[in-house]
């Protein structure tokens, strides 16, 4: 509220006014003067706002909401501010001089009156003249009647002041007005319409003393919004009202623009909330939604770039993570599908997909690891049925195995020339050769021997092996230790595979007894023991396939003969293979996920897939042996498998 003085049009009189009027005048100026020198020396009172308001209300955390930046609610003034005291009470006028001459006298005061000169200056105004005469003849109509007219003007005034918001001055025009005309129309009305702003400025007091007590909101009976909305009622637009609305509305503002910053948009929303219900309507609001949306929106997009991002880097994890947050923080699963369903396929293939065949660096020079398959996922029963020829009890109880995650194997068995490499970078002793023995075929005899000075050198007669040949004459020690040396030097993570792995790679989807079928293969797939096959002596097989010659005896180079639909080559064939688990004479108990069953310190292992001398009921996709760790031949070799997605 303004604290200055009405312009009030008050004119002043002429000097032709008797001595005994100017007497009365300067009684009543200085009695004015003095109670307005006396007004305007009062220092202004203001109640002191708290530096640091208390929370708000549940659920917002009240060391959050004290950390928001505010502007503070002001606090009415003191309720003196309004005016002095005694505005309710009628001004004592001193008496005035007699009047001579009153034809001259009205004459004078009606003059003064037109020109404007009301109540000043001394002696020389229109109300002390009309004021003599009534007090020389009390019923003198024309000085009643301009006594009105001073009154209505000075209401005027006062109306105006009050629509321009300056309340001060009507409250100090008041006692004046009362001792003229307490009970007119105009000075009634401007009487109730100053009690009632005597009575909001107490309610806008009350109003920030609970704005200090921490209860804006809560009580609600006596929260400072329900005061401030009962001032509203009273009076409709009162401006120091809707401030304090304005002000109470910000801080759950600034609240929601500060959680949104940090992406906690269900607490922004909470915020918004109750700002909501301190103003039905406001712009300030509106700005702070749409502000919180481009907030939600450019924070959704960076999350959704950096989950492309790691889509791009194969971190299925990372991509995940991001997708998951965008989505809740509103976007929309149209866009996300796709991503989502890049992220399953990272996650279970890393950047590969089924089919992909591969080889990984191992060293800055160029050099490559084993060619390596992506296999599918999927499911397939584990063992042979009860029903099926030539099974065996230990391939049982078939149970089904399900791969979520897919996995590599090496297209072939490991070659002499790779194990060379290994050999070579590592100094790699293997037990063929600290031990110096190795069992190898005897061609004259037609049957495996042990022989000294045998390695992994060297093929399944002794002889020097050939590079494209699978190494032989390896332990599990031996192979466990060149996967280890495989995920050093190339970073992944190399290893046997698992004997539920191997024979699903093995069936490649298939059923029966061979992932070609039931019988002989039709043509050369695998290296095995065919009726057609020959040894160098002529010998010839005592179990065979019937009709089948693949044309080696021994042994025959990797990769030399056909696929399997999984696109592996000599998993039936050629030499039987390490893989990770432990021997176990029965499934029972088995995992179910596909990784290997093993037991801590176990020296028997599995061997899986037939050789180039096995018999033909042991090339069954179902079959398996078991061989002490330390067991080395010319009929085992192994091959590597590579985890794609780090678990």
């Amino acid at each position: 509220m303004a604290s200055s003085r009405p312009q009030t049009k008050i004119a002043y009189s002429n000097r032709a006014l008797r001595r005994h009027v100017l007497l009365g005048g300067m009684l009543i100026l200085a009695l004015t003067v003095v109670w307005l020198v006396q007004r305007r020396a009062e220092p202004a009172q203001s109640p002191v706002v708290d530096a640091e308001p208390r929370a708000l209300q549940a659920p917002y955390d009240a060391e959050a909401l004290d950390s928001v930046d505010g502007a503070e609610v002001e606090p009415a003034a003191d309720p003196a501010r309004i005016g002095p005291t005694s505005w309710a009470q009628p001004l004592a006028l001193p008496e005035s001089a007699s009047v001579s001459d009153l034809k001259k006298a009205l004459k004078t005061a009606r003059k003064h009156l037109d020109e404007g000169r009301l109540l000043a200056p001394p002696g020389q105004n229109a109300l002390e003249i009309y004021r003599s005469i009534q007090q020389d003849d009390s019923s003198n109509v024309d000085a009643q009647q301009g006594i009105d007219a001073i009154v209505q003007t000075l209401s005027d005034q006062a109306r105006s002041a009050l629509n321009e918001g300056r309340e001060f001055e009507v409250f100090e025009l008041m006692p004046l007005l009362l001792a003229l005309a307490p009970e007119s129309e105009g000075v009634t009305s401007l009487r109730a319409h100053l009690e009632m702003l005597r009575e909001i400025e107490d309610m806008l007091v009350k109003a920030h003393r609970a704005i200090r007590a921490g209860r804006e909101l809560k009580p609600k009976k006596s929260s400072a919004v329900k005061i401030f909305r009962d001032v509203l009622t009273r009076d409709p637009g009162n401006r120091e009202a809707m401030s304090g609305l304005s002000q109470i509305e910000g801080k759950f503002l600034a609240a929601a623009l500060a959680a949104a910053e940090r992406a906690q948009f269900d607490e922004a929303s909470d915020a918004l909330s109750i700002a909501a219900t301190v103003l039905k309507t406001s712009p300030e609001r509106a700005n702070a939604l749409a502000l919180i949306d481009t907030i939600r929106t450019g924070k959704q997009q960076a999350l959704l770039k950096q989950a492309n991002d790691a889509i791009e880097m194969a971190q299925g994890a990372l991509a995940q993570d991001r997708i998951e947050r965008a989505e809740k923080l509103g976007a929309p699963r149209a866009e996300t599908r796709a991503m989502r369903a890049e992220v399953r396929r990272i996650l279970t293939f890393s950047r590969f997909k089924p089919g992909d065949v591969f080889r990984d660096l191992i060293n800055t020079a160029g050099a490559q690891g084993p060619e390596m398959v992506v296999l599918p996922t999927g499911e397939f029963q584990m063992g042979s049925a009860a029903t099926e020829k030539g099974r065996r009890n230990n391939e049982g109880p078939q149970h089904p195995i399900r791969f979520s995650r897919g996995f590599a194997l090496a297209k072939t068995e490991l070659r002499v020339a790779d194990f060379a490499r290994f050999v070579e970078a590592t100094g790699y002793i293997t037990v063929a050769e600290s031990e110096n023995t190795s069992a190898i075929y005897d061609e004259r005899g037609g049957r495996m021997v042990n022989a000294k000075k045998i390695s992994w050198r060297l093929d399944y007669a002794g002889r020097e092996a050939e590079a494209d040949g699978p190494v032989l004459h390896v332990s599990h020690g031996d192979a466990v230790a060149y996967t280890i040396w495989l995920a050093q030097v190339s970073g992944q993570a190399y290893r046997l595979p698992s004997e539920a792995e191997f024979e699903y790679a093995l069936r490649a989807g298939s059923t029966g007894r061979f992932w070609w079928g039931e019988d002989s293969p039709n043509s050369a797939i695998e290296n095995l023991t065919g009726a057609k096959d020959r040894s160098r002596f002529r010998r010839t097989w005592s179990q065979s396939f019937a009709g089948y010659g693949d044309g080696f005896w021994g042994p025959s180079p990797v990769g030399r003969l056909v696929a399997n639909p999984f696109g592996l080559k000599d998993m039936a064939g050629n030499v039987s293979e390490w893989v990770e688990d432990c021997w176990h004479e029965s499934y029972v108990r088995a995992p179910a996920d596909g990784s290997a069953w093993v037991n801590p310190g176990c020296d028997a292992r599995v061997v899986r897939g037939g050789s180039w001398g096995s018999a033909p009921l042991d090339v069954r996709s179902a079959y398996r042996a078991q061989a002490k760790a330390k067991t080395r031949s010319a009929r085992t070799g192994f091959r590597v498998a590579r985890d794609l997605v780090k678990k």
